[in-house]
């Protein structure tokens, strides 16, 4: 994953659609970085997507915000 990750955030200021997609499920999933998640979740979002695309980040952005604050909770 390191490599992959690597290769994402170099591409990320490409017109690769599923960058920010994968830098946010690997930060949701392997990383438990909710707020690296999010950020990257968000910026995907800027790019031009399917709407099946737009309808994943935007809910996985809400499945973050929620993570997030659930820990805010917990502290």
């Amino acid at each position: 994953y390191k490599e992959a990750v690597e290769l994402w955030e170099l591409l990320q200021d490409s017109n690769d659609k599923d960058t920010h997609r994968e830098l946010a499920i690997f930060y949701e999933h392997r990383d438990k970085n909710f707020l690296k998640a999010l950020n990257y979740a968000e910026k995907g979002l800027e790019k031009d997507l399917s709407d099946y695309k737009r309808k994943d980040l935007l809910k996985r952005i809400e499945r973050l915000k929620i993570k997030i604050k659930k820990l805010e909770e917990e502290t």
